[in-house]
């Protein structure tokens, strides 16, 4: 069935979101069964969309991505210092820094996703002209449009 159905591959990756996500949540951020489904339908369409981009766009973005993740955990290591009253000086200070760095590096996460995405259709869509379907580009096929045939 999954090497048949599109649609059964976005489910099984959707749901495969899903799980990685509540593994992953150690800081209990998500509060209701609604708002878990919208963080993972975010998280999946921005996978969707990443995977529609060249790698000039792919490669800045984990860059920033990775470099996220570590003020994340930066954040987390001054949290934990504050908890046990072992903060040093300026931590407090870093970690609004931090905070605000990583609402930018989100931004310029998702405007990397969105303009590789964006430079990837119009790419697509002039090169396939009127065979182009804007519901394949973005959901897929069975079988690679340059791809040999005996692979589909």
């Amino acid at each position: 069935m999954f090497t048949k159905s599109i649609l059964a591959k976005h489910v099984l990756a959707f749901v495969s979101v899903f799980f990685l996500i509540t593994l992953v949540d150690e800081e209990k951020e998500i509060r209701s069964l609604g708002e878990m489904f919208k963080t993972t339908g975010v998280v999946y369409a921005l996978y969707i969309l990443s995977t529609k981009a060249k790698a000039y766009f792919v490669l800045p973005m984990l860059i920033v991505l990775f470099l996220d993740q570590i003020a994340k955990v930066q954040v987390g290591i001054v949290d934990k210092r504050e908890e046990e009253k072992l903060a040093r000086e300026g931590d407090i200070a870093m970690r609004a820094k931090l905070i605000k760095v990583r609402e930018a590096m989100t931004w310029v996460i998702v405007a990397l996703i969105f303009a590789g995405m964006a430079s990837y259709y119009v790419r697509a869509r002039s090169e396939f002209g009127d065979r182009f379907s804007t519901t394949a580009f973005f959901a897929g096929t069975n079988r690679c449009a340059h791809g040999p045939k005996w692979f589909s």
